[in-house]
């Protein structure tokens, strides 16, 4: 995962990290309504992981949570809040 800060002026972006996925080919990705937490569908490994997100600075912390879904490939996360 790629985590970019917007600017507020000019709206260009500025890189601040790389976090692993937890899993291969990170085909799409949702925020929590509280904005810290990432729910990333994880194609290739048919998994979606959660990741903890700092809500200030944007920056993930760390993966929470995993599960394997069967049946094929997972090509969307979407929080029931």
């Amino acid at each position: 995962m790629s985590v970019f800060s917007i600017s507020p002026t000019d709206g260009t972006l500025s890189f601040l990290e790389v976090f692993p996925a937890g899993g291969s080919w990170a085909r799409q990705f949702a925020l929590n309504r509280g904005g810290n937490l990432v729910a990333v569908g994880l194609q290739e490994t048919g998994s979606v992981s959660i990741l903890e997100r700092d809500t200030t600075s944007g920056i993930l912390k760390k993966e929470v949570a995993s599960i394997a879904i069967g049946g094929g490939d997972v090509t969307c996360v979407v929080w029931d809040e």
